[in-house]
């Protein structure tokens, strides 16, 4: 055993009971492999509170930096971050993202030299205390600028970025045991850990989860609610264009009968304006891109009048759909939803369809048509308050299926 372990571990439960709960779940363990202190996940389903014994043995550390380094990992294990890597692109990004969530609940005191921070990043502001979606977001955001005056933080997260640096090596372990394991298992694996969580909160820490700042209590919530649910997209795709039809009666005869002065013959006739965002904020999977048009190409197909719009912050191209092929659409900077409103309300379209990631701020515009708003798989999460203030129907898109 590492000396001094039981001693931090003991002052973890009487100073912050609910991480000292969560610790006893834990198995401890010795790795030289690890820079400092890591969770190892195994097949198995176990998670192992690994700590190199030359880092925990250096005398330069203080035993509230010690403290710090047991509790960072245990604030990653109660937002559930070993399990949702997946969920982003980026593996790297999503490791920053995840430092600069939990670091900013360890004090000064319990923080070790070079530790990310949000403040690290001069150049941009970063709202404190966010969930890590919103980081990984701004994170993604400041590396598609090309501007001078962010070259810097760029730098800096590239540098974070390389697999070398502590934050990518003190995360590999989260995923490599679970890489060869199917989908199902991993899923069971993260619902086994929900699982023990919400027994934390709800029965045997029930009193110390309160103790607890609002903000975190909030943040790990939400990692405990059930993430990505699955809608069939292509059903509420077709009931969304269905639903958005303008019907008119039309004469089937021209000129009134001479008898009666009355036009008897009349017949239905359906009009359909669609418009269709595309965000490329972020580059879409051509996968994505196919499956989605294959739909799009049915409505069209079916009469229905198609505008595309690709937009980020601004709308950048727009074009009639006439059944052409849409290969690819380029990734570029920020995000913003109210253009594409905007433009759809000054159309008088029947309907807006959106294909989104949903990382970006809350529309303020308000649509005076229905929309469906469809989220790509490693987009926002549904528990985020992003997607409970959408305005319209929003369904989860998973290529190859539902």
């Amino acid at each position: 055993m590492i000396p001094d372990l039981t001693t931090i571990l003991v002052n973890i439960l009487l100073e912050e009971p609910f991480f000292g709960h969560l610790a006893a779940k834990l198995m401890r363990g010795e790795r030289d492999d690890v820079p400092d202190t890591g969770l190892i996940l195994d097949a198995g389903g176990t998670i192992t509170l690994a700590m190199n014994p030359e880092f925990w043995s250096e005398r330069k550390l203080t035993d509230r930096q010690r403290f710090g380094a047991i509790k960072h990992e245990l604030l990653h294990l109660a937002m559930m971050h070993p399990f949702r890597n997946t969920e982003f692109r980026d593996a790297a990004l999503y490791a920053i993202a995840a430092d600069l969530v939990v670091n900013q609940y360890l004090t000064k005191e319990q923080l070790r030299e070079g530790q990310l921070l949000p403040e690290h990043l001069s150049g941009i502001r970063l709202e404190p205390h966010r969930s890590l979606g919103y980081y990984y977001r701004q994170l993604e955001t400041l590396l598609a600028q090309t501007g001078k005056e962010s070259e810097a933080d760029r730098e800096t997260v590239r540098q974070w970025m390389s697999r070398d640096h502590p934050a990518q090596m003190r995360h590999a372990y989260w995923s490599d045991a679970l890489t060869e394991l199917p989908d199902e298992q991993k899923i069971a694996q993260a619902a086994a850990w929900q699982h023990q969580l919400n027994d934390l909160i709800t029965k045997e820490a029930q009193g110390a989860f309160y103790r607890l700042e609002e903000a975190l209590r909030e943040l790990i919530r939400r990692s405990l609610t059930p993430a990505n649910p699955v809608m069939d997209w292509k059903r509420a795709l077709r009931i969304f264009a269905t639903n958005s039809r303008r019907m008119a009666l039309k004469d089937t005869i021209r000129r009134p009968s001479k008898r009666y002065g009355t036009v008897p013959g009349i017949k239905i006739k359906r009009n359909q304006r669609l418009m269709v965002a595309l965000d490329t904020s972020g580059s879409l999977p051509a996968i994505i891109l196919a499956e989605f048009f294959r739909e799009i190409h049915q409505l069209w197909h079916a009469g229905a009048e198609l505008l595309v719009v690709e937009i980020d912050d601004q709308i950048r191209n727009r074009y009639w759909y006439r059944g052409q092929k849409v290969m690819e659409v380029a990734g570029r900077g920020s995000t913003a939803f109210d253009p594409a409103i905007l433009l759809a309300n000054e159309e008088g379209v029947d309907g807006l369809i959106y294909l989104t990631d949903g990382f970006g701020p809350i529309p303020e515009a308000a649509p005076r048509m229905p929309m469906l708003w469809l989220i790509s798989k490693d987009g926002i999460r549904s528990d985020s308050r992003i997607w409970q203030r959408l305005p319209g129907r929003v369904v989860r898109l998973v290529p190859g299926g539902k």
